[in-house]
């Protein structure tokens, strides 16, 4: 028998393992760069180095990728402690069904606000009701899916809520797309009901079968204006949206019911709003979070401002809002906070309470310029579209502050495990894959079963039949204290101001070009911290 002895010795290396034989067996300790390494990380890889050594002695004959490397302890942990997330929400009941009793509870409130046009919470109910028996008499259904083709108005948001109230899943669809990008969503969505405002409805969809103008049902007297009996149950589809896709062409994911009002009710939750406050809409309309912005809001009786279109690309118009309707509740992405901490642009942007912020890596240093300004929370979220909107969550304030910007925990319902290629869990500090499981997860990926079994796993850790894990593509890594800290991507997916793109994607369509035979398109980031797309081309013989 051999024992194997492991101390800790400071010395000016970066990390050296030493060994030494004698009569009693190996003498091992580690010399490691104090400034780089403490003693605690250094204490747990040893034991590490001790599991992976006892681990081959038990199974000679086993593979290296299927070594232990955490003690029982860890392991407990990091699959299930840290995963201990179950809340008992009332996820039997879908988003709009909160609004509708939020508009029978305060119907005089109000609900929209849209440059300076205002529609009470009874007067949306109705409006959406109107719109929704009319869907419905059209055969849209559950499982149907029924493409809206609009800018941010109030018709855009009425939309919503009708084809939710019908039953239906709704494919957004951005009116600044180009063109052929509209169609292919349309057309791959199998969409057979277009439902858009009356400025884009010369130009339908070759697949769409049924062309509904929203201004012309509205304006339309005599409709039904009552909430029809629910349509649609909790594990129905409430969505498709399109996202980048590594092929070439975008890729649409379905989410649930169920999984959306998860997020939502555990944001209420964390972070109650209500009658006082006030929401601004601005997100795109093809991105998960527009849908946040409309219904979060909207379910708890607070006041919803639409940002004119193209609004939310401009700084000056969005601080004027904010400070014109004293804005409480507001998501920017990074790259916007860092605008409204210049100057004295913040100056009136003293009604805000708090401030969602994802989409981009935050850094450290504009999380402590927002808290040593700001007397509002700052609210770090992640989440890929495949897990409906969000799945962690950390607030910080003035007097929550960290030294390391962290994605923080798993919300509510949801597990998160950082994985090796072997699907072991990490050791804390380690990098491994963030993989999602439980009920924020999407259904799959709309008509790509092949991608779906790729990306959506079977759950190696859970116990309920079925369950799935969604890989994301994200490097992360445990802190000692559980939270999670976000390292950057195994692929060459992108965000940038917000935006997730495959650089595959936009090499794809610059090889389509008659005058390109080649490129490369990569992420520059100048010394103010922008980032922009870079493509190197070779240029086809002439």
């Amino acid at each position: 028998t051999t024992t194997l002895n492991v101390k800790t010795e400071s010395a000016k290396y970066d990390l050296t393992l030493v060994v030494q034989r004698d009569s009693a067996g190996l003498n091992c300790w580690f010399k490691y760069n104090s400034d780089l390494f403490d003693r605690e990380t250094i204490i747990r890889m040893a034991a590490h180095y001790l599991n992976v050594l006892a681990a081959i002695a038990d199974n000679m004959e086993g593979k290296l990728d299927g070594l232990c490397v955490l003690s029982p302890g860890e392991r407990q942990d990091q699959l299930y402690t840290w995963n201990n997330t179950v809340r008992e929400f009332p996820l039997h009941r879908c988003t709009y069904q909160f609004f509708e009793e939020r508009a029978q509870k305060n119907p005089g409130t109000i609900a929209l606000d849209f440059e300076d046009h205002t529609l009470t919470y009874a007067e949306t109910n109705a409006k959406a009701n109107q719109l929704a028996h009319f869907l419905i008499a059209q055969g849209v259904g559950p499982e149907s899916i029924v493409a809206i083709r609009a800018e941010r108005s109030l018709e855009m948001v009425i939309a919503v809520l009708a084809a939710l109230k019908a039953g239906a899943a709704y494919v957004p669809i951005d009116p600044e797309y180009p063109p052929a990008r509209q169609e292919f969503m349309a057309d791959d969505a199998l969409a057979p009901v277009l439902l858009t405002q009356r400025k884009f409805a010369a130009a339908p969809f070759s697949g769409t079968s049924r062309v509904i103008v929203i201004e012309d049902v509205l304006e339309t007297s005599g409709g039904p204006t009552h909430n029809s009996a629910p349509r649609a149950g909790p594990g129905n589809p409430a969505y498709v949206i399109y996202t980048s896709g590594s092929t070439g062409t975008p890729k649409g994911v379905i989410t649930d019911h169920r999984a959306i009002a998860n997020n939502l009710l555990w944001m209420q939750d964390q972070w109650p709003i209500g009658e006082d406050d006030v929401f601004l809409l601005k997100a795109a309309f093809s991105f998960d979070v527009s849908f946040k912005e409309m219904l979060w809001p909207l379910m708890f009786g607070a006041r919803l401002v639409i940002a004119a279109p193209g609004g939310h690309r401009d700084p000056a118009y969005l601080h004027s809002t904010i400070a014109r309707k004293k804005v409480t509740v507001i998501h920017l992405v990074p790259t916007m906070l860092d605008y409204f901490l210049s100057g004295n642009r913040a100056s009136a942007a003293e009604s805000l309470r708090i401030v969602m912020c994802g989409g981009e890596a935050l850094t450290l240093d504009l999380q402590q310029r927002f808290c040593a300004r700001f007397n509002a929370g700052l609210l770090h979220l992640y989440g890929p579209t495949e897990a409906s909107i969000a799945v962690t969550g950390i607030l910080f304030t003035r007097e929550i502050g960290l030294r390391t910007i962290v994605l923080g925990r798993p919300t509510a319902n949801c597990q998160i495990y950082l994985l090796d290629e072997g699907l072991n869990p990490v050791p804390i500090g380690a990098p491994g894959e963030l993989f999602i499981g439980g009920v924020p997860l999407a259904r799959c990926y709309h008509r790509r079963p092949e991608l779906t079994a790729e990306k959506f796993i079977p759950d190696p850790f859970g116990s309920v039949p079925g369950a799935r894990l969604y890989s994301t593509g994200d490097l992360a890594r445990y802190l000692p204290d559980g939270n999670i800290q976000f390292l950057g991507r195994i692929d060459h997916q992108v965000k940038i101001h917000g935006l997730r793109l495959e650089l595959d994607e936009v090499e794809s369509a610059l090889r389509r070009h008659p005058a390109v035979a080649d490129c490369l398109v990569t992420v520059h980031t100048d010394d103010a911290a922008v980032k922009r797309l870079v493509a190197y081309i070779v240029p086809a013989d002439s």
